[in-house]
């Protein structure tokens, strides 16, 4: 399998080797991420050795790591580094890729982090999505959850319960969840499992703060994601539509004319129904911000082609 021979990078206890996936060992006994799921993560599409905006996703890394106290003892250039040489070294193995960068807790007593981390940075082909997604949209659950240490791109994240929602034969049809909670009495969604959420009424865009304020208590709610303020700031910088950060209740879907996820791997992708709500894939905003997005893409990778 050529993921397996792709060229790898594992740091242990100190140790840094470069060697084929397949050849990645980790003692799971000394490892948190194994035992804890206390580790975090960055996913990054690759295009013929370029990664998409990678120094935004390993400043994401760090903050991460700083959140979860995995006590990240090298600096984001040295992870900047190792992370662009293995996409570049892949790249004929992988013409469009997706590199993840892991980073998780090293253990001597099953509890707490010491002060040397794992770290691991791989590839696999990106073998991308179906046309037909992009034009219909995809449909998405409601799940009660909310995501502790938001901001921090964890392992333990939600992924788990989302897996188990959608694992179910009755949600066969669903792309991903919506997560939501309550909050002093109210029904609010934020974020998905895998990505952010937009939606748009009146010509205007809206999405769910990152930080919310009750009282004297600050809390996260999504994640910082990268394609998110990508999409925020191409909505301004293009004059597509003004865009803010909003409580997103549940009981307002019904006003909602259309929406969207975002993420590294699917882009600016439409949604077409949120349980029994449904919504246009094809409103004139979403459509122009799809086409920016693309066309900003697609000159990122061609303007750094090597």
């Amino acid at each position: 399998m050529l993921a397996g021979k792709s060229l790898a990078f594992l740091e242990e206890c100190g140790r840094v080797q470069f060697c084929q996936a397949i050849d990645i060992r980790i003692n799971p006994y000394a490892d948190l991420g194994y035992q804890r799921a206390s580790a975090c993560f960055e996913a990054i599409l690759v295009r013929n050795g370029v990664p998409f905006h990678l120094e935004k996703h390993v400043s994401r890394l760090f903050n991460s790591a700083r959140r979860l106290m995995l006590y990240l003892h090298r600096d984001q250039d040295y992870i900047f580094e190792k992370a662009s040489f293995i996409a570049y070294e892949n790249r004929e193995i992988f013409p469009e890729g997706i590199l993840k960068i892991f980073v998780s807790a090293h253990t001597e007593d099953g509890l707490r982090a010491s002060s040397h981390p794992h770290i691991v940075i791989i590839e696999y082909p990106f073998l991308g999505y179906p046309p037909s997604i992009y034009e219909e949209g995809v449909a998405l659950g409601l799940l009660e959850y909310r995501r502790p240490f938001a901001e921090a791109k964890s392992t333990n994240a939600g992924y788990e319960v989302a897996r188990l929602f959608l694992s179910d034969p009755a949600n066969a049809n669903l792309y991903d969840v919506l997560f939501c909670d309550q909050d002093m009495g109210v029904r609010l969604a934020s974020e998905c499992s895998r990505s952010n959420f937009f939606y748009i009424m009146n010509n205007k865009v809206f999405t769910a703060p990152r930080i919310t304020i009750t009282g004297q208590r600050q809390e996260s709610r999504t994640l910082d994601g990268v394609t998110r303020s990508l999409v925020m700031r191409l909505l301004e910088d293009k004059a597509i539509a003004p865009c803010e950060e909003c409580e997103i209740r549940i009981t307002h879907l019904n006003r909602i004319e259309a929406c969207f996820i975002t993420s590294t791997t699917t882009g600016v992708l439409p949604v077409r129904s949120i349980g029994n709500y449904v919504f246009k894939t094809d409103h004139p905003v979403l459509r122009s911000l799809m086409a920016v997005f693309r066309e900003y893409r697609e000159s990122y990778f061609q303007s750094r082609l090597p």
